[in-house]
């Protein structure tokens, strides 16, 4: 958005002077910011060549020091990015950013995600992201080779973006105007004609063109996300109901034999013998209770009393090998006739073998639920499977996407991994050149090769090319000029480098734009970005159709300042005001247009030729009036004096749809390109 250059809007700090340091400032630059930095290294290891050139001024040492963050104008900067490779150093100095400028908007790199949330609250006006997590949902969707292009969530709802290829299987879509496919849960984003190249830009196609086979149309979608959670809800309801009417008398018998066969051998025993013991423990509580109540004689002579809590006492003690416990004297404390000690006898017996089961049971579980870990994972798919390739933090990630997306994977990597690590899939470990023949690579949809060793990850795409040249390649890189020769050369592969498509984020955070997710469309980061429209903002008092066209980004929600419910894919009619929400995909270059207040131009006019009557001079007014934004009296006052090209600026697609909307009501209007 755009700010107040008193408010040194376009100062940046930029401590570390890696991979992804240099991608921050490359893109700063292109927002025409001025940008210091801060780097531990005299002569850091240059990716982009003209880096240094770039920077207003560069300092030597520990970033975490105010004085070197004072040298370098942290007090007079808007956003200080610290993307070193040390989380330590990186907090330590967005706390020291943090004392000496309080305003200063502060954007880290950091993969401890539980202490980012404490932060968050501890330092105020900051942001933070793990530079392995960005990518990964990124790299799972590109080597899938499907229409879907990329998943994020928003007020429970699920967004879904696509990008279909039109054949005979989109028959419903086929002829169909453009602007029919828009509807409240889905808007045409890009539309490229066959053989025709791809457009970087939204909505460069027109509302009326209709849709061929041999079409690419990219789109997002919004669903509700509880439909699987419901679903699941109404299977365990049916489960639910199918077990209410299997348990019926008739039926009993039968339940109870499956019931049983189900039961381990140890645990039957267990069952039969629980009654066996149940009658003996009662038998003996009856048997002491009648020989010895009310009271009894010790062998001194005196009278005892015997209660019936003493009788089931005697007969538990016996049951759990107490038996030395009442006869373990040489001489009885009391008399016992022969029947009663020999039954004591055999009870102390039977709840012997009873407790030895029981513990053999026990036993049996503790030993199965610490080995349960050692349980041989699934073996290699034949086909139909995703190969991941490099099994660190970004691998596992990647393979946890992509069992997401309920796919079969397999992992490829040098060491073994925890058991407890992604237990589901199948793992090869050993020399990868190896383990690639030994995980079906000629049957497999996808490869994805995410080793820490760019060069390695391009030898794996040369190979599994070779082998099976249908297969679907997406490889993770880190050098950026790496990145630039390499992809090129590979048509066939998606060449994802993680430190830009994660610097695209770094750099919108710092502009205080709030990030909730991404996607790749067409070799492009798109961002999901979340505005709250304050007084000084570029957007504020605009159409969203002046956004939409004016910037080229795509609102999918908006919500009032009155805390309204949310508006999925809001009408490009709504005008924005101060405290509304608003969340719209842009990429980096939309981004910078909102930064800077310089939409593209309108480049349209309306040339109004003939109203049937004047009776609906009215209705063609407010129409002109909410699409364009004009005030509804002069544009009556113009739509009097016909025909004429009416005084107003628009966005082609504003000008089509105003057109279409006119011909409802027998007004008769062209579009005049400026």
């Amino acid at each position: 958005m755009q700010h107040d250059e008193t408010t040194n809007a376009g100062s940046f700090l930029v401590c570390g002077l890696g991979n992804l340091g240099q991608s921050c400032i490359s893109l700063l630059k292109d927002f025409g910011a001025k940008v210091n930095a801060i780097d531990i290294l005299e002569n850091p290891n240059w990716q982009f060549p003209n880096s240094p050139d770039s920077l207003d001024k560069i300092i030597t040492g520990d970033c975490r020091q105010p004085e070197k963050l004072e040298k370098a104008g942290v007090n007079d900067c808007r956003a200080i990015l610290i993307v070193t490779s040390d989380d330590g150093v990186n907090i330590a100095t967005a706390f020291a950013a943090r004392l000496l400028n309080p305003e200063i908007r502060v954007v880290i790199r950091c993969a401890q995600e539980n202490l980012i949330e404490l932060l968050r609250d501890s330092l105020g006006n900051f942001d933070a992201f793990e530079v392995t997590k960005l990518p990964a949902r990124s790299l799972a969707l590109a080597a899938l080779g499907t229409e879907t292009q990329g998943h994020f969530r928003l007020e429970n709802k699920l967004f879904t973006v696509v990008l279909a290829n039109i054949d005979t299987t989109h028959y419903s879509w086929i002829n169909l105007q453009l602007h029919e496919l828009n509807n409240s849960n889905r808007r045409v984003l890009i539309h490229a004609r066959k053989n025709k190249p791809f457009p970087k830009i939204f909505y460069k196609w027109g509302l009326n063109d209709r849709v061929c086979i041999g079409d690419q149309v990219a789109y997002i979608e919004v669903t509700d996300n509880t439909t699987n959670h419901t679903t699941l809800q109404s299977q365990n309801q049916f489960k639910r109901r199918q077990l209410a009417n299997g348990i019926k008398w008739q039926n009993l018998p039968e339940n109870l034999l499956d019931w049983w066969k189900k039961r381990s051998q140890s645990v039957r025993v267990v069952l039969l013998y629980a009654p066996f013991m149940a009658v003996l423990l009662v038998l003996g509580t009856v048997f002491y209770y009648l020989q010895y109540f009310p009271s009894f004689l010790d062998q001194n002579g005196k009278l005892q009393k015997f209660t019936l809590k003493d009788a089931i006492n005697n007969s538990v003690v016996l049951i759990i090998g107490g038996f030395d416990n009442l006869f373990g004297h040489l001489k009885l404390e009391f008399d016992i006739p022969w029947l009663l000690y020999l039954f004591s006898l055999f009870l102390t017996i039977s709840g012997t073998i009873f407790s030895g089961i029981v513990y053999a049971i026990i036993t049996e579980k503790i030993i199965a639920s610490r080995f349960q870990f050692s349980i041989p994972r699934p073996s290699i798919p034949k086909s139909n499977h995703v190969v991941v390739v490099g099994l660190g933090r970004v691998g596992q990630l990647v393979a946890t996407r992509l069992q997401e997306y309920e796919q079969l994977v397999v992992g490829v990597n040098t060491t073994e991994i925890e058991p407890d690590v992604l237990p589901q899939m199948s793992v090869v470990i050993g020399n990868i050149k190896q383990a690639l023949k030994r995980v079906n690579i000629n049957t497999a949809k996808s490869v994805i090769a995410v080793t820490n060793d760019e060069v390695l990850n391009l030898e794996i795409a040369l190979r599994v090319k070779a082998i099976h040249p249908q297969a679907n390649l997406a490889i993770r890189t880190f050098d950026p000029t790496f990145s630039q020769s390499v992809a090129p050369l590979l048509p066939y592969s998606r060449v994802l480098n993680v430190y830009t498509l994660s610097a695209e984020v770094f750099v919108a955070a710092a502009f205080g734009e709030n990030i909730e997710s991404l996607f790749r469309l067409n070799n492009q980061t798109n961002l999901i970005v979340k505005y709250k429209v304050k007084e000084s903002d570029s957007l504020n008092g605009k159409l969203l159709a002046e956004i939409a066209y004016g910037y080229g980004v795509a609102p999918i929600l908006y919500q009032d300042n009155k805390g309204g419910s949310a508006e999925f894919m809001p009408s490009d009619d709504i005008k924005l005001a101060v405290g509304d929400r608003l969340i719209l995909i842009a990429n980096i270059k939309g981004l910078q247009l909102i930064e800077q207040g310089i939409p593209n131009d309108k480049n349209c006019q309306l040339y109004v030729e003939k109203i049937s009557s004047p009776k609906i001079i009215s209705k063609a007014a407010k129409i002109f009036s909410n699409i364009s934004g004009c005030d509804i009296t002069s544009v009556k006052k113009l739509m009097k004096k016909l025909p004429q090209t009416l005084p107003v600026d628009l966005y082609e697609h504003q000008a089509q749809r105003l057109v279409n909307e006119l011909h409802k009501f027998e007004v008769i209007a062209r579009i005049e390109k400026k």
